[in-house]
C-alpha cells in the first residue's frame, strides 16, 4: 500500500524486547535508541526495522484501484538502419481513459437508508406472514390470493431499493434480491391458517334442514330456521362458529361465545377487549372482528359461564338489547360516552358541587387506571354526598378481577363506610384472597382488616411477619391473644431479630402458654435476647396479675 502521510520518510522500527512499534528519523540508523515503553535499548540495524511491501495500481485486482490511471507501454519502434548510435525518436505518451467520479466516490447515504429499507420491508412481510396468519392475528380472514398480492407488492418493492442501493454491485444485488423474494412469495403456501373469509355472509355454514337434491322454496324452509340464518348471515358468524368447533374437537371444558357490539367506536374496540377479557378471565386470544355498519363481532372463548352470566358482566359496556343462545350470542348496544373520562379540573375540586358525582361516574367505569384515581381522590376527601353508591362501589371493587389497588380500596373505605364491621370484613377477604394468590397485602388493607381481627388473618399475617418481621410487628401485635398460638411456633423455629420480634409480639398477646414457653427458655441465652425475654416475662405477669 502507498503511504500518504507525513512520516513515510521516517523508518518503522520494532523493540526487540517489548515489540512496540516506533517511527524513527533516518539519521539515527546504526544508533543506539531507548524503548519508551520498557526502556530497553538496541541498535537500529535492519533486524529491527520493519519491511512493508508497497503496491502499486495495477498488481491488485481491486475495485479501489480503479480510481488510478494506467499508462500503457509503448510498443516497440523500429529504427532506420542509418539512425545514430544511441538515438531513440521521441513517443507520444498514451493514457487510459479517466474513469468517472461515480466509480470512487462513497455510496450515498440514501441509497444506503434505501437498502436497509429494502430488506426491513421484506423480513417485516415475511414475519407477518409467518405470525400473522394464526386465528386473531392481522391476516385472519385474507384469503391466500391478496397475501400472494401483498407479498409481490412488498417484494418488487424490496428489490427495487436493493438494487437502486447498490450501483456497483449488480449482480450481488440482483441474486440476493431473488432469494429473499422467492422466500417471501413462498410463504402464503406453507402458512396457509385463517385463510377462510372472515364475512360469515360469504361463508355463512350450510343448514343441514336445506340440503336437498332441489332448490329451496320460500315454503320449505322453516321460520325458525329461517330466523337463524338470517342472524347468521347479518351478524357473520363463522368465526364463532369456528371457535365452537375447535373447543369440541379439542373435548375442552371451555365455551366460546359472541358479543354483537352495536355502534362501538374503533377507538375504543381495545378498551372493551380488554374489560371483557379481564372480567371474565377469557382466553387472551380472544378477538374482536369488524362487521358492517360499525359494528364488531367479539368471539369470547375460553370461559366457563353461560351466555346470559357473560351478557350480565358486558352490561356495564351499554344497553343488552338480546340473548340469542340459537345462535350463542348476545348483542349490546355500546354506550361510547362510558369512555370518556371527565373534566379533570372538576374531578380534583372538592368544592365544586359535581366533585362526588363525576368520580363515582369514575369509580364505575371498565379502565381501572380512571378507576384507581378516583380512589385516591375520594381517600382524601370528606364524605357529604354520594355515600351508600361510593362505599358499595368500593366494596365491589374488592372482588373484581383485575385490580392491584387494595390498598388505596382500604383507605378510602375506611372513610366512606359508617359500618366498620362490614369494612374490616370486606378488607379480611381481599387479604386472605392476595394471600392465596401469593401476593402481600398492602399496610392499608390489613389495618382496616385488623379493626375487627379474625382468625382468618393469622396465615396472612404471620406469612408476611416472615418476609419482614420489624414492618408487620405491630400489625401482628393487633391480633391480640388470636395470634398467640401461631406466635408461639414461630418463637421456636425462629432466631436472630425475627425471634426477638417474636418474642415482643408474645409480651403483648400472650398469656399463660406464652409465659411457660418463656420461662423455660430464658435461662438458655445470653446477651439482648435474654433481657428482651425477661421483660416480656414481667409484662405478662403483670398483665396476668391486673387481670
Amino acid at each position: 500500500m502507498i503511504h500518504s502521510d507525513k512520516d513515510d520518510s521516517k523508518l518503522l522500527i520494532r523493540c526487540p524486547e517489548c515489540g512496540q512499534r516506533f517511527r524513527v528519523q533516518p539519521e539515527l540508523r546504526d544508533r543506539i535508541v531507548e524503548c519508551g515503553i520498557c526502556e530497553h535499548r538496541f541498535r537500529i540495524t535492519d533486524e529491527v526495522i520493519v519491511r512493508v511491501r508497497k503496491f502499486y495500481p495495477g498488481e491488485a485486482r481491486k475495485r479501489g484501484l480503479e480510481r488510478f490511471q494506467r499508462i500503457p507501454h509503448a510498443p516497440p519502434v523500429n529504427l532506420p538502419a542509418d539512425s545514430p548510435r544511441g538515438y531513440q525518436p521521441a513517443q507520444q505518451a498514451a493514457y487510459h481513459t479517466a474513469p468517472p467520479p461515480s466509480a470512487f466516490e462513497p455510496v450515498p447515504p440514501q441509497r444506503i437508508i434505501a437498502g436497509f429499507l429494502g430488506v426491513l420491508a421484506m423480513v417485516l412481510m415475511a414475519l407477518l406472514l409467518i405470525f400473522g396468519s394464526e386465528q386473531g392475528g392481522l391476516l385472519d380472514g385474507i384469503d391466500q390470493t391478496r397475501r400472494l398480492i401483498l407479498a409481490s407488492f412488498v417484494a418488487l418493492v424490496g428489490f427495487t431499493l436493493l438494487i437502486y442501493a447498490n450501483p456497483r454491485s449488480r449482480i450481488p444485488a440482483i441474486s440476493i434480491g431473488c432469494i429473499m423474494s422467492v422466500a417471501l412469495l413462498s410463504l402464503p403456501f406453507f402458512f396457509q391458517e385463517g385463510t377462510d373469509p372472515i364475512d360469515g355472509r360469504d361463508t355463512a355454514a350450510v343448514d343441514p334442514a336445506r340440503e336437498t337434491d332441489h332448490e329451496d322454496t320460500p315454503e320449505e324452509i322453516d321460520p325458525e330456521t329461517a330466523r337463524i340464518r338470517e342472524l347468521r348471515e347479518s351478524i357473520g358468524l363463522r368465526p364463532l362458529e369456528r371457535e365452537i368447533d375447535r373447543l369440541e374437537s379439542a373435548d375442552a371444558p371451555y365455551r366460546a361465545y359472541g358479543l354483537f357490539l352495536i355502534g362501538l367506536r374503533e377507538s375504543n374496540r381495545i378498551g372493551v377487549r380488554d374489560y371483557i377479557i379481564r372480567i371474565t378471565g377469557a382466553d387472551p386470544l380472544s378477538h374482536i372482528f369488524p362487521r358492517d355498519e360499525g359494528n364488531y363481532l367479539f368471539v369470547v372463548t375460553g370461559v366457563e359461564m353461560n351466555l346470559e352470566r357473560l351478557a350480565a358482566l358486558a352490561s356495564p359496556l351499554g344497553e343488552v338489547r338480546r340473548i340469542l343462545p340459537e345462535v350463542h350470542v348476545a348483542e349490546i348496544v355500546i354506550d361510547n360516552s362510558i369512555f370518556i373520562e371527565s373534566d379533570s379540573e372538576k374531578l380534583i375540586r372538592r368544592d365544586e358541587p359535581e366533585f362526588y358525582e363525576l368520580n363515582l361516574h369514575e369509580l364505575n367505569s371498565i379502565d381501572l387506571h380512571r378507576v384507581e384515581r378516583a380512589v385516591l381522590r375520594l381517600a382524601d376527601a370528606e364524605p357529604r354526598s354520594y355515600r351508600a353508591d361510593i362505599t358499595r362501589r368500593l366494596h365491589e371493587l374488592f372482588e373484581e378481577p383485575g385490580v392491584n389497588f387494595h390498598g388505596a380500596i382500604a383507605r378510602a373505605l375506611a372513610v366512606w363506610d359508617q359500618d366498620t364491621v362490614a369494612a374490616s370484613k370486606a378488607a379480611t377477604r381481599a387479604a386472605v384472597g392476595l394471600h392465596e394468590r401469593g401476593t402481600t397485602a398492602p399496610a392499608d388493607l390489613v389495618s382496616l382488616a385488623l379493626k375487627e381481627p379474625s382468625e382468618s388473618m393469622v396465615p396472612v399475617l404471620v406469612s408476611q411477619w416472615r418476609d419482614n418481621s420489624t414492618l408487620w410487628e405491630n400489625h401482628c401485635i393487633a391480633m391480640g391473644p388470636l395470634i398467640e398460638e401461631a406466635m408461639l411456633d414461630e418463637f421456636e423455629s425462629s432466631d436472630g431479630s425475627s425471634r426477638q420480634s417474636a418474642v415482643r409480639i408474645l409480651s403483648q398477646t400472650g398469656g399463660e402458654a406464652s409465659l411457660a414457653a418463656l420461662s423455660e427458655a430464658v435461662g438458655e441465652t445470653t446477651g439482648e435476647l435474654e433481657l428482651i425475654m425477661r421483660q416480656a416475662i414481667e409484662t405478662i405477669q403483670r398483665r396476668d396479675s391486673g387481670s
